[in-house]
């Protein structure tokens, strides 16, 4: 997957539905979107707090 973004001094640059793609297709591709959803915004949140 290639995506184009702004530069900036985050460590990980995912965006949400690049998030969601991913683990739809492997980690969590049986469960639903609430769980999906769930962990998805956790992960952003920590991925934003690194640094």
């Amino acid at each position: 997957m290639i995506r184009s973004h702004a530069i900036s001094s985050k460590r990980f640059n995912y965006t949400r539905p690049d998030m969601e793609e991913i683990v739809r297709s492997d980690l969590y591709k049986n469960r639903d979107d609430d769980v999906i959803d769930e962990y998805v915004e956790r992960n952003l949140k920590m991925f934003d707090e690194m640094e």
